[in-house]
C-alpha cells in the first residue's frame, strides 16, 4: 500500500547545500520604489513604511449608486404604475351598480343585476343570471356610440312624423 505525504516543501535547486556560502540575488531591472517618492491616492506623500490603503471604497460608491439608480427605476417604471391601475380597478369595482353593462373576465357579457359584497349577480340574457366574484369582473362597458344612436332613432323618427 503506497503512502501518501502531505506537506510541501521547498525544491532541492533553491536551496542552497550546508556550508556552501549564499549565492546573491540577481539584481533586477526595475529599481524599487523609493519610500519617501510613494504617494496615496490624494497625491499626498505617504509617510515611510505605510501601507497603501486598497482603492475599493470609490468602487463600492460606484456600486451602490447604481444599485439605487435601479431601485429607483424598478419603482417608477413598474410598482407605481401597477399600483396605478390596481388603485383604479378597485374605484371601478366599488363604482359598479345595477343596471351596468360589464364584461366578465371569461369574455361574458351582461348587465348587473345585483351587486354583493363579494360577489355581483349578472342577467346573461332574459331569463339567465349568473353569480361571479367581483374580481371576475374586468370592465364596465360602456354602450357604444352604434348602439345609442340606433335606440334614440326611432323615437326621433316618431316625433318627426307626429
Amino acid at each position: 500500500m503506497p503512502y501518501y505525504i502531505l506537506a510541501q516543501t521547498t525544491p532541492p535547486s533553491t536551496t542552497p547545500p550546508a556550508g556552501a556560502p549564499a549565492v546573491p540575488a540577481a539584481p533586477s531591472s526595475t529599481p524599487a520604489p523609493d519610500p519617501a517618492a510613494v504617494t496615496t491616492g490624494t497625491g499626498t506623500p505617504s509617510p515611510a513604511g505605510a501601507e497603501q490603503a486598497p482603492a475599493q471604497s470609490n468602487s463600492m460608491m460606484g456600486f451602490l449608486f447604481m444599485m439605487g439608480i435601479m431601485v429607483f427605476f424598478i419603482y417608477f417604471f413598474l410598482i407605481r404604475p401597477q399600483k396605478k391601475q390596481e388603485k383604479e380597478r378597485n374605484k371601478m369595482l366599488s363604482a359598479v351598480k345595477k343596471n351596468d353593462k360589464v364584461l366578465t373576465s371569461g369574455g361574458i357579457y351582461g348587465t348587473v343585476h345585483t351587486v354583493k359584497e363579494k360577489d355581483i349577480i349578472v342577467r346573461i340574457d332574459e331569463n339567465t343570471k349568473v353569480r361571479f366574484a367581483k374580481s371576475a369582473i374586468v370592465a364596465v362597458v360602456e354602450p357604444s356610440a352604434s348602439e345609442t344612436t340606433t335606440d334614440e332613432q326611432p323615437a326621433d323618427a316618431n316625433a318627426q312624423n307626429n
